[in-house]
């Protein structure tokens, strides 16, 4: 199937305009923001401001131009561009010992430090992860904040994983305060060949052991298997491609292209792909779940559909509740296309499919919130931010991830702090779509009744849930 590389919006001029003014004038700049969090604020960018600050004043010093003024307004400068970039921050100290919290993706970036925040105000906090091996390694690190750390399997791109997932809370009994639909992950089956779009963020896609090779600027890939030949165009990076502890263009026959950048770079584990992203699969090339859907409609939505409905009798328990969905600042460039939303007619288009699923998770969260009214569940949705990820490591030179993508961007916890906000002193809005820990402008698209109800029907149709008899 072909597919599209080209981003297509569906904004009026005044959409845009909104899309700009919140880049460049956010909603949560205010007086507030600069009295408020300072603490949190260099706790977390100590790094940051260390290394920014010691580049631009040494540079100062080579070129002859360093003085006291000059110094001060570096340090004045790099403070206030790294308080910009970091946004919103959640001075919440709620308690929330004695409350059970589920974040799937929970192991890694915006998931991880979530999951951190959660555990330093005392909650028991259940890890929902694909990747066992890397969630135990994150239970471990972070096990020690406070709160109740434990690490359950699921994996969003099978809906019997879901519902294996929801059968073992329901029968532990286990009462749910919080549900945060975090993340996501895709595997492939053998022998399917992938071409992967990645804008700030990427997916690992592994089955079996078998590594997927992350491809850039609509580059080809065929899976690592024996005797398959491999082809890699890599524009400004380099890998080193492993099988079974072997460099692979050792024994296949490879073409390596590589532009201004590294080759042999090797890759600790296989896993390092993997259930990395902050908001779900992001970009991918046309594949499908377990079920048979197109795989960013299927994780990002269809699953996190399934599991909300699955676990909602256990949230029902007289106490205040909240249901947390990650979206993204995409969704301005999504549409939904109830004649084809698994793009089985049209051409594939990976921003289209992203920004698709992520317009359904505010859709999603409208109509369970309506559904939900007069209950004690406040429903959410949010963008996390621009969250700088280790992930940029395996398919990019080293040096732009780690000295110049960081500093224009968020670290994990900070991109946290919007869904630790709607966690804890948060209250529901009916736009139902919040960043920088505070209520922002989502697409008037995504505030459509009707439109979220079609979407709530037919996605409970296509993962065949009976709300009369949900298990």
């Amino acid at each position: 199937m072909t597919q599209s590389i080209f981003p297509k919006f569906h904004l009026s001029l005044t959409e845009m305009l909104k899309c700009v003014l919140l880049i460049l004038y956010p909603n949560w700049l205010t007086v507030s923001f600069f009295t408020e969090n300072w603490g949190l604020f260099f706790s977390e960018e100590v790094y940051n401001l260390s290394v920014l600050w010691s580049a631009i004043i040494g540079f100062d010093y080579l070129v002859g131009t360093l003085s006291p003024t000059s110094v001060l307004m570096t340090v004045v400068g790099v403070v206030f561009a790294r308080r910009v970039l970091a946004g919103g921050l959640c001075g919440s100290t709620k308690d929330l010992t004695g409350q059970t919290v589920i974040v799937t993706g929970a192991n890694t970036g915006v998931g991880k430090g979530t999951t951190q925040g959660l555990l330093m105000r005392g909650a028991h906090v259940i890890m929902a992860c694909r990747n066992l091996t890397k969630a135990e390694t994150t239970r471990r690190e972070l096990v020690g904040l406070g709160g109740k750390l434990e690490v359950r399997h699921l994996n969003l791109a099978s809906l019997q994983s879901v519902r294996d997932f929801a059968a073992g809370i329901l029968k532990d009994g286990i009462q749910v305060h919080i549900l945060i639909n975090n993340a996501g992950t895709g595997i492939l089956k053998d022998g399917i060949q992938v071409h992967i779009l990645i804008n700030n963020a990427g997916t690992g896609i592994l089955k079996d052991g078998i590594q997927v090779h992350i491809l850039i600027n609509n580059a080809g890939t065929g899976i690592l298997k024996d005797g398959v030949q491999v082809h890699i165009l890599i524009n400004n990076a380099g890998t080193g491609i492993l099988k079974d502890g072997i460099q692979v263009h050792i024994h296949q026959e490879c073409l390596i292209i590589v532009n201004n950048g590294q080759l042999g770079r090797y890759i600790d584990s296989l896993d390092d792909w993997s259930d990395d992203v902050s908001t779900g699969v992001m970009m991918c090339p046309y594949s499908k779940t377990d079920d048979g859907f197109e795989l960013q409609m299927g994780v990002n939505h269809l699953g996190p559909f399934l599991l909300t409905n699955l676990l909602l009798p256990q949230m029902k328990h007289g106490k205040p509740a909240r249901i947390i969905n990650l979206s993204s600042i995409a969704h301005f460039g999504g549409k939904i296309d109830f004649d084809d939303m698994f793009y089985k007619k049209k051409q594939y288009d990976t921003f289209g499919a992203y920004a698709n699923s992520k317009l359904a998770n505010i859709l999603f969260s409208k109509h369970l919130a309506k559904l939900l009214r007069g209950t004690q569940i406040q429903v959410f949705s949010l963008h996390p931010g621009s969250v700088h990820s280790d992930l940029m490591r395996h398919f990019m030179f080293f040096f732009i991830n780690d000295f110049v993508l960081r500093f224009l961007q968020k670290t994990s916890f900070e991109g946290a702090q919007t869904t630790l906000y709607c966690a804890t002193e948060a209250k529901q809005h009916s736009v139902m779509y919040f960043t920088d820990c505070s209520v922002a402008w989502p697409l008037p698209a995504s505030q459509d009744e009707v439109v979220a109800e079609k979407l709530w029907n037919v996605s409970a149709q296509l993962v065949s849930f009976d709300q009369k008899n949900p298990m």
